[in-house]
């Protein structure tokens, strides 16, 4: 047996005695062990949990699956809640309060009452609340399952899912804080969860994007391929078929660099503002790409000088693009948003965000219609926001929304497969982030799981059977990520 105390025990139905957690010589432990009182014997685990923590509470669930709840781990009580089996351990819901050394009773109902405990490490402020848990509740949550990593560490870079179910990622970053443009690209299989090296494109970028087409193949449009130094008007074609890009002959109408492209419900890709050429300030042009073609076609503009980067562009049910934010130099974010119309290739001014712009923010489009815009900043440098802004495209008007668990700035967004929205990790409440949320119309944000370490600068990207892959980041502000998790 490890040497651990303040550890986590339980009985299987089986007779044998799981023994999880508890502090050993180092710290915290995240093993568990097999205790079988016929043979006298401990058997190592072949899972840990996912956060090693002691003072946790063990539970059979009934089905040879546990619950594991609550703890100390090295930031402090835990508030993660983890349901483990024969081969792992997910993190599938979360207690009101965090909390370490407290009781679990299984009541008549077969409901769990969690109670007291410490609200600090070392014991010193006793707990006098409770919470009831529905087992039911959280054993059928979704959790993270490691899979295999990518073949090269990167950050910013994109993925786009394609006809055929697989992932391509394409560019990004290699390290901070010296950064290396990648020309490098990728495909995650879900058949296998592996990802394979496939095809680099033409030229290194950063901040372009990656759209898929009608016909199934990828445009890659514009970024910049030298670190802010060398903004590109390129563009290339990814083939599937043959894991081949293939440079446009045609380039676009303009330079650009952190814009936004989406595609259009009549099969063309909208690329709208980002940086031009040094020195340009920020752009209020936008293009068109024709798949038919392969050109690319000046449209309307915004009104001078609303240019802008890092601003969002969701397609509403309407087939029109929502422009919200962004930024523009300066201190103060955009506060103007506008709509595109496909059908008159021009740009509307939509009411303007309430109070304050909001620059490095998140917008999804829930089941309802709304626009959900979320988090980001109001003030260049400032503290994360946790509130969120609800658009609603047939009344054109904002509404607030219900606030985030936590405020988060260069968070992801990615709209799920049942209308909800997912947001996950980001910079907030002073501290790079691991957890993700989701929204529904009904019920609101809700913290969903832990990604078992802080992610920023990564993809999530929802999979056709609904799962959702993330992959890449960095750890912090710190190094490049080349790992990749499941989420279901």
């Amino acid at each position: 047996m490890v040497a651990r105390a303040g550890l986590g025990g339980a009985r299987a139905g089986d007779g044998r005695v799981l023994l999880a957690g508890g502090t050993g010589a180092s710290g915290a432990l995240a093993s568990a062990e097999w205790f079988d009182p016929a043979a006298g014997a401990f058997t190592p685990a072949t899972f840990s949990l996912h956060k090693a923590r002691t003072g946790l509470r063990l539970m059979p669930l009934g089905d040879g699956r546990f619950l594991a709840a609550g703890g100390t781990a090295a930031s402090g009580p835990v508030a993660e809640l983890e349901v483990c089996d024969g081969n792992t351990c997910d993190v599938v819901g979360r207690l009101g309060t965090a909390r370490t050394d407290l009781t679990a009773t299984l009541l008549d109902s077969g409901k769990v009452l969690l109670a007291g405990g410490t609200a600090m490490a070392g014991g010193s402020a006793g707990l006098g609340t409770m919470e009831v848990l529905t087992p039911s509740d959280v054993v059928g949550g979704r959790g993270f399952h490691a899979i295999g990593s990518m073949a090269t560490r990167r950050h910013q870079q994109v993925a786009t899912r394609l006809q055929d179910g697989r992932i391509l990622v394409t560019g990004g970053y290699l390290e901070l804080p010296i950064n290396t443009v990648l020309r490098s690209a990728e495909i995650f299989d879900p058949q296998t969860c592996t990802f394979t090296v496939t095809g680099s494109m033409t030229i290194t970028r950063v901040h372009h994007t990656a759209t898929l087409l009608p016909n199934g193949r990828v445009l890659v449009a514009g970024g910049t391929s030298q670190d802010q130094l060398n903004r590109l008007d390129t563009a290339e074609l990814f083939d599937p078929a043959t894991g081949a890009f293939t440079a446009l002959a045609h380039p676009l109408t303009s330079v650009r660099e952190s814009h936004t492209a989406t595609l259009l419900n009549d099969g063309r890709v909208l690329l709208a503002c980002g940086v031009p050429t040094a020195g340009l300030g920020y752009s209020i042009t936008a293009e068109t790409f024709a798949p038919d073609t392969g050109l690319f076609t000046a449209t309307g503009s915004l009104a001078a000088g609303q240019g802008r980067r890092d601003h969002t562009a969701t397609l509403m049910g309407d087939g029109r693009v929502l422009i919200v934010g962004g930024y523009q130099g300066g201190t103060a974010p955009v506060q103007t948003v506008y709509a595109f119309n496909p059908g008159t290739n021009t740009f509307s001014a939509m009411p303007s965000l309430p109070i304050l712009g909001r620059m490095n923010h998140t917008a999804g489009l829930a089941s309802d219609g709304r626009v959900m815009v979320a988090g980001g900043r109001n003030v260049w440098g400032g503290d994360p926001l946790a509130t969120t802004l609800c658009f609603d495209p047939a009344t054109d008007t904002f509404s607030a929304g219900p606030s985030l668990t936590v405020p988060r700035v260069d968070a992801t967004a990615t709209t799920l497969l049942d209308g909800g929205v997912l947001l996950s990790g980001g910079l907030g409440a002073g501290l790079w982030q691991s957890s993700i949320e989701t929204y529904t119309p009904a019920g609101g944000w809700f913290w969903s799981g832990d990604m078992g370490g802080s992610r920023s600068y990564h993809t999530a990207t929802t999979l056709a059977n609904g799962r959702v892959l993330f992959a890449g980041g960095t750890v912090g502000n710190s190094y490049s990520l080349s790992t990749a998790l499941l989420w279901y």
